[in-house]
């Protein structure tokens, strides 16, 4: 059960151990042996995008993350929930607007520069 309630830290950890791992090996291989790893950076860049998505499902589960709730402390208990709603509607027609899912669903996949291949990033 400790697996499981603790997912995303394990995973973050393993993720972020790998990027510095990844940089680390590919740092002594370039300027120790004049040797590159061509997928080095690529593997190193997912993984640390993987540790930030974690982490910030981490801090959300762990109610970590900043806000500002002046106006919903003010409001009656009743009207809170409605007052989240609308906030949250409105956000999500922002990101709508600004074109938000066409960057997300259609630069999912994206041309890799050092293995040039398709890498799935999901960002």
């Amino acid at each position: 059960m400790f697996i499981l309630r603790n997912i995303e830290e394990i995973l973050a950890s393993i993720a972020i151990s790998i990027t510095v791992l990844v940089v680390i090996v590919n740092v002594v291989l370039r300027y120790g042996f004049n040797f590159v790893v061509p997928w080095s950076e690529e593997l190193s860049v997912i993984c640390f995008i993987w540790s930030v998505y974690l982490g910030i499902s981490s801090c959300y589960k762990h109610k970590l993350h900043m806000g500002v709730d002046v106006m919903v402390a003010m409001l009656p208990a009743k009207v809170k929930p409605v007052f989240r709603l609308c906030v949250f509607c409105f956000f999500i027609g922002v990101e709508y607007s600004y074109g938000g899912a066409e960057l997300s669903v259609f630069d999912a996949i994206k041309q890799s520069d050092a293995s040039h291949g398709y890498v799935l990033l999901c960002h």
